[in-house]
């Protein structure tokens, strides 16, 4: 709800099933990262959207099979970016089969003021919120999923960022910047 035109939307799908099904990018999306397929038939994706002011409550993801196991599906929309081109750079990605921390590659923004993004899905679950130096969770992790974010005050290389408080799982995650409207 709350959604208005221009604004940019964000959708983390992933699936656990055996055997690996794939998501189908849906009309007005578009894949910006994935599928991550770390092990244990897993995909992850991301997906972006921007808002054309008719959006519904909600968003239908298909799959290319029946999910034997788990899929999840966690979206964020922020509004003030560049709708044009919101990623700002590249969108770096890290998967892991176990362990209770990902580290996720850095990116290089070029514009200042750029908001940096990091979509993580644990498919053990979070131990507790989900943390990551300098970023603030913009929500407790629902399904698995957490989305965690920061103000930069500077283009350039980011440097790497490691979400902790993971379970001994596999998790995979996304890292990126998003342009604020110019």
């Amino acid at each position: 709800t709350g959604v208005t035109t221009g604004d940019v939307i964000f959708a983390y799908v992933g699936t656990q099933s055996s055997p690996a099904v794939t998501v189908t990018t849906p009309a007005g999306w578009t894949l910006i990262a994935g599928p991550l397929s770390p092990a244990f038939y897993i995909n992850s994706y991301l997906f972006q959207r921007i808002s054309d002011g008719t959006d519904g409550a909600s968003y239908t993801f298909n799959f290319s099979g029946a999910i034997s196991d788990v899929a999840y599906a966690t979206q964020i929309t922020y509004s003030g970016v560049n709708n044009t081109t919101p990623v700002d750079g590249s969108v770096t990605t890290a998967s892991r089969a176990s362990g209770t921390s990902i580290v996720l590659p850095a990116v290089t923004p070029t514009g200042t003021s750029d908001l940096l993004i990091a979509s993580v899905q644990d498919y053990g679950g979070f131990s507790t919120t989900a943390a990551a130096t300098g970023m603030t969770n913009e929500m407790q992790p629902i399904n698995q999923n957490a989305i965690l974010d920061q103000q930069l005050a500077s283009s350039g290389s980011t440097g790497t960022r490691t979400v902790t408080n993971l379970n001994s799982s596999v998790s995979t995650g996304f890292l990126f910047a998003v342009a604020p409207a110019r």
